[in-house]
């Protein structure tokens, strides 16, 4: 492999131990400086490559290691599950096949470059600070746990790792596939079809984060491949796109999942596709943009990218000291039975919203406070959500846990730990874009934390001042340690200095303006756009400017200056020189375009816009002006301005320049001084053309008043139909407000009924959690072993006895249950169980394991419908295998001889009618197998007729000594026909001769049975 100077997956050397969380805070880096560090001679990092594997790993292993790449700067650990109990061989297997020498892991050990560490039976193994930690364990679980290693990987080495699931049983490795995704890092799995256990695979997969699923032989070749690929982030503003291309790709995001990203930070999300990117082996921004258009997946893939995050109970445990002196505060000054509302916004995987919960129910404990609390929590990622809700942690993700909160509010079951019910049940988990969806209201406590970092500054200042808005009066907010309140600090005030918890202040706040229309139209809205409608795009917009410059140099040389107004008459836009026509006036600036007009043409330019109004194109009067130093005349026009239907109407309104008659003294009126113009004017005959204007303009005076007169009166009228308009709208809002009180009273009513149903639902859950409790404790004392198996052969419930015959944990709930290994031979168990779920008909059998014989039954399971939804396994535990007669006493030599030397089958039976022994014959005449017959009761054999003269037959020998039909002394042979039954179903005639036998205390009977012909 080339040794560039590249960090594994783009990231630069200088941010290698950046957690991807926080090193968003540090974007705003010079980029000189990091291309200097990029291009220096320094070492490349250590990458650190995690396989995990279980059942059926070795083959996997033997697939994979031959095609890992061999780098002095990639080490690869191996944990596997293993027998604790005996040695391990797998170093000397995998040394075999290995290109690169193989070790044993020990604590404290410093891995090299190129090397293959194996983990040891019955530990765990994790990485802190580049060293491989090593940890005895005892409890059930998997060991070593992938989980828990890979979970180190993420947190140590950051994108500097890579995470390979193999095949294996159960689900282990999942959890740390999503720790390795959060920190950038690589994820890779056997594909399932190929794995001998596809347990594992098929857990990693469903949680959507592994970037390749291959076969196992194929993995090293195409992690090869992304270690050399040179990864700097990208800009988007490459390929034939330009500057959209970012623009493209959430757009495509927003078709495909529903969620805006178009004001997240760019180099958040650069860094993001630039992954993506290199996944699928892409150098141009175009070819991926592509790819988002045919692939729905893809888009699902980016999308899951950019929302992971990473997350821990407790984290920043300085903060949270902190927090917890505001969670008293709240606590302490909350009214009794008021509740104290919370929001977590941006909670992942719930850890941060369970912290919170455990800090808010330690307070009340303690100061034995009156007060309920509600956490809602909210993320847009729908696989966070679901782990959030189960509630089900490794032990390397409470590491920060105090262990006085452990024991209180963790249940801890095989290798995981479980919330408990009371602290999962104050926090309500819902799926939320903050950017688009309806917030939370009356809130106490708000916690941000490590989300706003993604926001650009625009997005940010919008999530503050809605914060804000929903914070009840002296609201708290939470935020991570690289977040500020930036421009909103009139909004809020730090509790104290270098805090992260903020006080709302008493100040009137506000929905900002336009938060509701951040995001674009839904996906509908928003078809994707393809390539070849981008390159036509792009042509016509090198037409459009062409054109647009051809009118613009039309207009300045032949066009006369105007103004483009609204309906309204505010001035939108200038087309020439106006400075002639309009005037700024002092005080607040006004746009109308009759305060912006000059005086003298005010009256003109008000009559023509009411005419324009109804007549759409108007044409004034020739009105004589001072213009320049020159009396000119001018004439004003007004028409609509053509629109698509969509825009608002506007109007253009031109000034036409014209030029006045000449005078007696043949010049045009030109002027002199500025003092000149009253001389002027008064030495005009009345022969004279200017003479002539000015009283055609008088004229046109006149008839403009009389316009604007008439015009007045008109809007006097419409005012007083206006007016008894809106009287009426008075009495219909009179009566829309009545009804509102109506509705109000019927919205109460069914808040009460919501209410009751409510305290019903309550109930019903508080009888449902004690039922369910009743039903663990049952399950905990029974001693026999038994498993609950739904329709779809998935184990749901188990008895700690189950482990005498299966490898059974909690970690196996919702697996199939063919999937368990088993110690006891159960042949098409699969079938049988299926069969007693359709026929809904028990089934029973005797299974043989060496000495111990047990009875398996299969129950049918009955929902309240009555339906088989599902079966039991019961097995209890059966005589000893032994041989016919083997243990008798007493009279063993006769009855030994008998059963020996007669050819009739031959039976040994005690009180009961149990059968103790039998030979061969009997197999030969009833089908049955001899070594299943003790311990079953004789009316096996029996036809349905036969059963009840044989019992009394039996008992009236037991009680007397001789059969009722004969009164024979009970040494002497009895006998009897009875209608025996085949194992095939057919009846058989049979003659019986019954003996009395004792074995030291037990009294026994033989009997002798001959077919009758």
């Amino acid at each position: 492999l080339p040794t560039c100077h590249q960090c594994f997956l783009g990231r630069k050397i200088m941010s290698a131990n950046i957690n991807d969380a926080d090193s968003d805070a540090a974007e705003n880096i010079d980029e000189s400086i990091i291309e200097t560090d990029v291009n220096s001679a320094a070492a490349p990092a250590m990458i650190y490559v995690g396989i995990g594997a279980s059942a059926g790993g070795l083959e996997a292993l033997r697939a994979l290691l031959p095609g890992l790449p061999v780098a002095h700067n990639i080490t690869y650990v191996v944990a596997q599950h293993m027998d604790p109990k005996h040695p391990s061989l797998l170093r000397e297997i995998l040394a075999r096949i290995s290109p690169m020498p193989i070790g044993d892991v020990c604590d404290g050990l410093e891995p090299c470059g190129a090397n293959i560490y194996v983990t040891p039976p019955a530990t765990n193994v994790t990485l802190c600070e580049g060293r491989l930690r090593l940890e005895a364990v005892s409890h059930v679980g998997p060991k070593p746990s992938v989980d828990n290693f890979f979970i180190s990987l993420a947190d140590d080495a950051g994108s500097n790792c890579a995470g390979i699931i193999l095949s294996g049983t159960g689900s282990d490795g999942a959890h740390g596939i999503r720790a390795i995704k959060g920190a950038s890092g690589l994820t890779f799995c056997q594909d399932d079809t190929t794995a001998k256990y596809n347990g594992m695979p098929r857990a990693a997969i469903q949680t959507g984060l592994v970037d390749m699923i291959l076969p196992a032989e194929r993995i090293g070749r195409e992690l090869a491949a992304l270690i050399a690929l040179p990864l700097e982030i990208r800009p988007l503003s490459a390929g034939t796109h330009g500057k959209t291309a970012y623009e493209l790709i959430c757009q495509q995001l927003l078709a495909h999942t529903g969620s805006d990203f178009r004001n997240y930070k760019t180099t958040t999300l650069q860094r993001r596709i630039a992954r993506r990117m290199a996944v699928h082996r892409l150098d141009n921004v175009d070819e991926y943009i592509d790819l988002l258009r045919q692939s729905a997946q893809e888009a699902e893939a980016l999308f899951k990218d950019i929302l992971i995050s990473v997350t821990s109970f407790f984290r920043d445990p300085e903060a949270y000291a902190e927090l917890d002196n505001t969670v008293r505060e709240l606590v302490r000054n909350r009214r009794s039975g008021d509740p104290i509302r919370i929001w977590v916004a941006g909670t992942a995987t719930g850890e941060e919203a369970y912290s919170i919960a455990m800090l808010f129910d330690r307070a009340i404990s303690e100061l034995e406070a009156n007060v309920t609390f509600q956490i809602f929590a909210s993320d847009l990622d729908v696989d966070a959500l679901a782990i959030a809700r189960r509630g089900v942690y490794l032990p390397g993700l409470v590491k920060n846990v105090p262990q006085a909160l452990i024991d209180r509010y963790f249940i801890r079951k095989d290798d995981t730990y479980h919330v408990i019910k009371h602290i999962r049940e104050r926090v309500v988990f819902a799926r939320q874009d903050l950017v688009r969806d309806p917030p939370f209201s009356r809130l106490d406590l708000i916690s941000c934390r490590n989300l706003l970092i993604y926001f650009n500054p625009r997005l940010q200042k919008q999530v503050i001042a809605l914060f804000h808005y929903v914070l009840r009066k002296g609201g708290y907010m939470f935020l991570g340690k690289s977040e500020a309140i930036g421009p909103h600090a009139e909004l809020f005030q730090a509790t104290e200095k270098g805090a992260r918890i903020f006080r709302a202040l008493p100040v009137v706040g506000a929905i900002p303006p336009g938060f509701g229309n951040i995001a674009v139209p839904p996906r509908t809205q928003l078809p994707a756009a393809d390539a070849s409608s981008v390159a036509s795009a792009d042509k016509k917009l090198v037409q459009r400017g062409l054109q647009t410059r051809m009118e613009q140099s039309l207009i300045r040389h032949y066009a006369p200056t105007g103004v483009v107004i609204d309906e309204q008459g505010n001035v939108l836009h200038l087309v020439g020189n106006l400075d002639g026509w309009l005037q700024f006036p002092a005080g607040r600036i006004d746009t109308s375009i009759l305060g912006m007009i000059r005086e003298d043409l005010r009256i003109e330019l008000r009559a023509l816009l009411h005419r324009a109004a109804r007549e759409g194109t108007v044409r004034g009067e020739l009105l004589t002006v001072m213009f320049e130093r020159q009396l000119r005349g001018v004439r004003i026009e007004i028409f609509a301005v053509e629109s698509d239907g969509d825009e608002a109407r506007a109007q253009m309104l031109l000034f036409n320049l014209q030029p006045l008659a000449v005078s007696k003294t043949g010049e045009p009126g030109e002027m002199g001084e500025p003092g000149d113009e009253g001389e002027a004017l008064a030495t005009l005959s009345r022969d004279d053309p200017r003479m002539q204007e000015l009283e055609q303009e008088l004229v046109s005076s006149r008839e403009h008043l009389q316009t604007t007169i008439e015009e007045l009166e008109t809007s006097n009228e419409e005012l007083q139909s206006t007016n008894e308009e809106l009287q009426s709208a008075n009495e219909e809002l009179q009566s829309a407000n009545e009804e509102l009180e109506t509705s109000n009273e019927e919205l109460q009513s069914t808040n009460e009924e919501l209410s009751t149903v409510n305290d019903e639902m309550q109930i019903k859950s508080s009888e449902l959690g004690i039922a369910n409790a009743d039903l663990e404790n049952i399950l905990a004392i029974v001693g026999l072993p038994l498993l609950v198996v739904d329709n779809h052969l998935r184990l749901t419930r188990f008895t700690q006895a189950a482990t005498q015959i299966f490898t059974v944990k909690a970690s196996d709930m919702g697996e199939s249950v063919t999937t368990l290994a088993c110690r006891l031979p159960l042949p098409n168990l699969r079938n049988r169980i299926l069969a007693v779920v359709q026929d809904e008909r028990p089934q029973r059998e005797r299974i043989v394991s060496g000495a111990e014989v047990w009875l398996m039954r299969i129950e049918p399971y009955f929902s309240e419908q009555r339906r088989a939804v599902g079966v039991l396994l019961v097995f209890e535990k059966a005589l000893q295998k032994y041989s016919p007669l083997a243990g008798l006493t007493g009279t063993t030599g006769v009855l030994t001889r008998l059963m020996e030397e007669v050819p009739e089958a031959a039976l040994v039976m005690d009180e009961n009618g149990g059968i103790v022994a039998a030979n061969s014959a009997v197999e030969g005449l009833f089908g049955h197998d001899v070594a299943t017959l003790p311990g079953q009761n004789l009316s096996l054999l029996m036809a349905e007729e036969s059963r009840k003269s044989h019992d009394g037959y039996l008992s009236d020998l037991i009680d007397t000594g001789a059969p009722h039909t004969h009164h024979m002394p009970r040494t002497q042979r009895t006998r009897q026909l009875v209608t025996g039954q085949h194992r095939d179903g057919h009846n058989l005639r049979l003659e019986i001769d019954l003996h009395e036998a004792h074995n030291d205390d037990q009294r026994l009977f033989v009997s002798f049975l001959r077919k009758v012909t």
